[in-house]
């Protein structure tokens, strides 16, 4: 294959993170060793490898194949477990699928892009999503009040981030393929899982590691003959199930079956980041000959055939997946690399299987609206396209865009286009949407009548901090005294005993992964206003061990007046509010039309309060009461802070022009049944509720007497230049809509006389609307697909689950080329759900 001789000069820039057991067998960034393109890697330790592959006990190392996760530079793993904004309060749907935010406890490094040559090439990737899973049993733990779960009634009253201590829940009860093993109960307010064979037990919140360790080496038989006993045609069939939300075919699912080694393999490479050359080596072979009835691959040119081969068997699967899909959304967004090299992802989110009308008549579950893994989200990275923004070709990177639209038959569905600040400032969105728009006779222009453009309201809470932190810095007053937080901070990393007691004390908010500098500046004032009175109590201790220079430096350095003391207060009160919103609202990284019109309202009021604060005057607002600041603020900081605030406010306004002058945001809130317009009751003017509501109702009659007119139908047949679809035995004709009747716009009348649903999960809703889809069929097509549609675009670890120094490494290993192969993989079994069943499907009678 080419993509194994090409791009050794090419070596881009980027993070991933190595399992523990590879990191030391590939030179770290600066080591001087360049690696080769085919993979193999030039200046890697091969010999060390070999050691670590032979001292690893086959069968674990298996075992930790089927439990381990994507991996993910996160202590806490979110990319295989829900955040809990999902999780509905009490079960809604079959086991199977249905079952104050701690926005302190969420810690994600900086994070950029990724680099690549110049030049413009479109490469396919995929999109994150989240995963989640029930118990062996068929439990399902659906009660678990977990951090970040949102409900919009409570969404502006959030008290300030808690500090955690000692191990969090980590939903392993629910996603372990070992649950069968062990009995769940519940001691005091944490759950104990028991061995079924000992009564061994291990609290909620240790390592799934452990469970499979106990369960492999203490009861080897046991666990070999009920493993012996699952059914893999069980299994085969489950992957082709029609009740599956993204299908794959039976003759690829065959396939897998038939070659169950080389998928492992696979596997393998792309959940772990192991360098291709692993598969020769001789702890590889070793391995591979432990178990001769799974053959594993054994050259790198095999691994790259593979690679190609899956990817494109489930991009056909996506392509359709896309094809019953209605309305959706794309999203953009520039991966950062150094020396102008970037990569624009280009992502889509949609409601799934919505005109499959076969499959909704015949399968009475509401699954078929959610994705793979049960969540209610369904984002996908479609491609990624290179450029460098130094070139004269970056302008013309719409033409990119638009033929992966094409080649997913998706151009005409597109009725959003989110776009980061990056793609803003490049102006990629003009000739975009110019080129959207003119297509009159697409299914969005006919019916919805427009394409709206949205920016990113991650990038825009983003931008907002750092205007605040740039505009506060540049105080003589502030300066000095964040200078002596800086200086203990340095203490903090020098002297282990001091940072171990600081992060006992609070862990850090929330961060963004994005690369926030001044986010920096309100993280370490926020640790150390926590840590602050705990240190002058240690600093003062007369058995302290240390030197009387150390405590003296620690002293000096936490030696703030009370005035500087209620500055720092009062800046973090202010600006808690970005960060809350992105918290909470923002959890995975996703955010909702509906979500996006609370943010604006939320941020608005705050905005107006500052206004009147900045002027003298009492804020009343409970929630905004913090303004006021207290006794001993000086009235000159705060006027200074109110001021560095307001800086941002017409930063603000330009972001969410999109979503205050966008209808079809205020269309999505309406057919929420647990939202609807009366939801912005006590956030918008009466004046302005009435012109809101008016606006809906217009919205909404319109689409419908279109649909009336037209009949709704589409044709047989596909675009030319989509992807070449190979015939398969899921394969079927386009979905034609049934024609309108006389009565299609009395469904609004009728729905708005339904009564509010009363919760707020999104599978709840989800299933709101598939009880009632025949009563309203074209409310229903819209609605599904708005509440789908995301106004954040997905960012670097949301679209490869790595940071960039993980990718950077990893492309020294392997190739750009080959990454990027690696990279759709990585994102297509995860969306897919072949993570979560990997090594059951591969080999039930192997460990």
């Amino acid at each position: 294959m080419d993509s194994i001789d090409k791009d050794k000069d090419k070596e881009p820039n980027g993070r991933w993170q190595m399992s523990s057991l590879l990191q030391d067998s590939i030179n770290p960034a600066g080591s001087g060793g360049e690696a080769s393109a085919d993979g193999s890697g030039v200046g890697h330790n091969a010999t060390e490898l070999t050691g670590a592959m032979r001292a690893v006990d086959p069968g674990h190392a298996m075992g930790v194949l089927g439990d381990s996760g994507v991996a993910h530079d996160d202590l806490r793993d979110s990319s295989r477990e829900s955040s809990g904004r999902f999780e509905p309060p009490r079960g809604v749907l079959p086991s199977s699928a249905f079952g104050g935010a701690v926005v302190g406890s969420q810690l994600a490094g900086p994070q950029a892009g990724m680099q690549s040559g110049p030049g413009l090439s479109v490469t396919p990737v995929t999109p994150s999503s989240t995963s989640r899973s029930t118990s062996g049993t068929g439990e399902s733990h659906e009660n678990e009040q977990r951090p970040g779960t949102l409900d919009h009634s409570q969404a502006f009253v959030r008290s300030a981030p808690e500090i955690l201590r000692g191990p969090q829940p980590n939903g392993w009860m629910n996603r372990s393929r070992f649950r069968p093993y062990f009995n769940i109960s519940l001691v005091g307010d944490s759950k104990v899982a028991s061995c079924v064979y000992c009564g061994k037990e291990y609290k909620e919140g240790e390592s799934t590691g452990n469970l499979s360790k106990h369960i492999t080496n203490n009861h080897a038989v046991e666990y070999k003959s009920r493993e012996r006993a699952a059914s893999k045609e069980s299994t085969l069939t489950s992957l082709t199930s029609k009740e599956r939300s993204l299908r794959l075919s039976s003759r690829f699912v065959a396939e897998l079956n038939r070659d169950s080694g080389t998928f492992a393999s696979v596997v393998l490479i792309t959940e772990t980041l192991v360098p291709f050359y692993v598969v020769e080596s001789m702890g590889w072979k070793i391995i591979n000959g432990l178990v001769p009835d799974v053959p594993l691959i054994e050259t790198r040119k095999a691994v790259v055939e593979k690679l190609d081969h899956y990817s494109k068997s489930l991009n056909h699967s996506l392509y359709n997946s896309l094809e019953v899909s209605t309305f959706l959304s794309v999203q953009l967004y520039v991966c950062s690399r150094e020396n102008g090299l970037r990569y624009l992802a280009v992502s889509v989110s949609f409601a799934p299987n919505i005109l499959d009308q076969e499959r909704l008549a015949n399968i009475h579950s509401p699954e078929l609206l959610l994705n793979n893994t049960g969540d209610p989200v369904n984002g996908h990275l479609l491609d990624v396209v290179e450029f460098n923004d130094q070139s004269p070709e970056h302008p013309s990177l719409y033409k990119g865009v638009l033929k992966i639209l094409d080649d997913y038959n998706i151009r005409h569905k597109v009725a959003m286009l989110t776009i980061d600040q990056f793609s803003h400032a490049l102006g990629l969105h003009d000739a975009l949407m110019t080129e959207l728009l003119s297509d009159t006779g697409s299914e969005v222009m006919r019916y919805l009548g427009n394409v709206r453009l949205s920016r990113c309201i991650n990038s825009g809470l983003e931008l907002q901090f750092e205007c605040i932190g740039n505009d506060l810095i540049k105080d003589g007053d502030f300066q000095h005294e964040f200078q002596k937080i800086e200086k203990l901070a340095q203490s903090w990393e020098n002297i282990p005993f001091l940072k171990n007691f600081a992060d006992e004390l609070s862990r850090p908010p929330y961060l963004s992964s994005q690369n926030n500098k001044t986010r920096g500046v309100w993280r370490r004032v926020t640790r150390f206003l926590r840590v602050h009175q705990r240190l002058k109590d240690w600093t003062s201790t007369p058995e302290n061990e240390f030197e009387a220079s150390t405590v003296n430096a620690v002293s000096e350095n936490i030696s703030h007046t009370s005035r500087a003391l209620e500055m720092f207060r009062y800046f973090v009160n202010c600006c808690s509010v970005f960060d809350k919103l992105r918290g909470s609202m923002l959890s995975d990284g996703i955010c909702f039309l509906t979500e996006g019109i609370f943010i604006y309202y939320k941020l608005n009021r705050f905005f107006s309060f500052c206004e009147e604060a900045y002027h003298g005057k009492i804020i009343r607002d409970e929630e905004f009461s913090y303004l006021n600041g207290s006794e001993n603020l000086l009235p000159e900081h705060k006027q200074r802070i109110l001021k560095a605030v307001l800086t941002s406010r017409s930063m603000f306004d330009g972001f969410f022009e999109g979503v205050r002058n966008n209808s079809l945001f205020y269309v999505a809130a309406a057919l929420d049944p647990s939202s609807r317009i009366e939801s912005f009751h006590g956030l918008a003017s009466e004046e302005e509720l009435s012109m809101l509501i008016c606006q809906v109702e217009v919205t909404i009659q319109d689409y419908l007497a279109r649909c009336n007119s037209s009949g709704y139908t589409r044709s047989h047949e596909a675009t030319q230049g989509g992807i070449k679809r190979k015939k398969t035995d899921q394969d079927t004709s386009r979905p034609t809509l049934p024609p309108l009747t006389p009565r299609a716009q009395d469904e609004w009348t009728l729905y708005k006389n339904e009564a509010k649903l009363s919760s707020k999960s999104r599978r709840e809703v989800i299933r709101w609307w598939y009880d009632r889809r025949a009563s309203y069929p074209h409310l229903f097509r819209l609605a599904m697909a708005l509440y789908y549609m995301q106004i954040s675009s997905n960012e670097t670890e949301n679209i490869f689950y790595v940071t960039e120094h993980t990718l950077k490494v990893y492309q020294r290993s392997v190739g750009r080329a080959n990454t990027q192969k690696v990279m759709l993989l990585r994102n297509r079994f995860k969306n897919f759900g072949l993570y979560n069943q990997a090594l059951r499907f591969v080999n039930p009678t192997v460990d």
